[in-house]
Formats: C-alpha cells, sequence, structure tokens
C-alpha cells in the first residue's frame, strides 16, 4: 500500500505520478457515486431529513455508508472550491486525508483549480474490524480530471480508471471519522 501523501509527492515515472495524482486529488470522490456492486457492496441507505430526538433517547449512530457518502460529498465541494475545513474536520490523524487537502490548498493558494466528478463505486466491503475501528476495502472507477495546477498553468488532464482504496474509521459520538486514507498498489 501507498499512503496518499504518497501519491501527492509523486514519484519519477510518468504513468505512476499520473495514476498516483488522479488518486489523490480524485480518492474521496467515489463513495459519491451510486454503489453498483454486488451483494457485498455497501449499499446507498435512503436519505432522509435530520432525525428528530427526544430529550430520553441518544441520536443514533451515523452508518458507515452515510458517512461515506457525506465524506465523499464533501471531498467533492473541496476538490471544486479549493475550502477544505469541513474535510478536513472529518478525519483524526489522517495522513492521506491531510495530504489531499494540502494539496487542494495549494493549487488554489497558487490560483489553480480542480474540476472533476469524481468516483463510481464499484465495489466497498469491511475488510477488517479491530475493537472500534473499522477498515473498508474501496473499488472504483475514477472519473477524468482536469485542474490547472497554478494561476497561468497550462490545463492538465487525468484519465481516472479502476482503484482500489482502503479507509479506517473509528466511531464518535454519532457518527464516525477517518483515521487512514491509503491507495491500494493493483
Amino acid at each position: 500500500m501507498s499512503s496518499a501523501s504518497t501519491a501527492v509527492s509523486g514519484g519519477t515515472a510518468s504513468m505512476v505520478v499520473r495514476r498516483s495524482l488522479a488518486g489523490a486529488l480524485a480518492a474521496p470522490l467515489l463513495l459519491l457515486a451510486a454503489c453498483g456492486g454486488g451483494a457485498d457492496s455497501i449499499a446507498d441507505p435512503p436519505i432522509s431529513s435530520a432525525p428528530t430526538s427526544s430529550p430520553t433517547k441518544p441520536p443514533k449512530q451515523e452508518s458507515i455508508e452515510s458517512f461515506i457518502r457525506r465524506w465523499v460529498n464533501e471531498d467533492t465541494r473541496m476538490q471544486n472550491t479549493g475550502n477544505t475545513a469541513e474535510f478536513r474536520s472529518m478525519s483524526k490523524g489522517c495522513d492521506g486525508c491531510d495530504a489531499v487537502a494540502d494539496r487542494i490548498e495549494a493549487i488554489y493558494k497558487a490560483g489553480g483549480r480542480v474540476r472533476t466528478d469524481g468516483w463510481s463505486l464499484l465495489r466497498s466491503y469491511q475488510s477488517a474490524h479491530h475493537g472500534k475501528t473499522r477498515t473498508i476495502e474501496l473499488l472504483v472507477d475514477s472519473a477524468p480530471t482536469a485542474y490547472t495546477p497554478s494561476a497561468g498553468a497550462s490545463l492538465r488532464h487525468l484519465q481516472g480508471g479502476r482503484e482500489h482504496f482502503q479507509v479506517r474509521l473509528i466511531p464518535t459520538a454519532h457518527s464516525w471519522l477517518v483515521t487512514q486514507f491509503v491507495q491500494v498498489d493493483s
């Protein structure tokens, strides 16, 4: 496995750099797309209005599926706007998450921008459960991405393609936090 922070820093082979940058820029976007996998896929639960709670009943724990969709929605918004605060608030000690957010901040600070439609989730499943920690495997088809790394720079394109990511989550009082985000070598 290579961390998303490694993907952001790049390498010597241009194909690896393009694939890694594509993963680093678009990684969390995969979860935004509707699930199209088999029986092991994490299905998108119906979206409903915020639950109302009585003083005697604590709010329910957000499902992993709902959290991941929310995290991906925020990542998409972050990439298309350059605002990383909410995305960062959804993780704790996640070097891969910070690397993606740092890269997006650097692009926008330099006058660049990112435009992407994100990922189509092909399959997702829980691969490990240690105490309260959950490890989720994400197999995705990444859409093409266009970006300019700085003002005046030429528009660059990432073709996208099939990728495999792993996300480690820990529960909070009512939701989850991402503690690890890595791209798994294919």
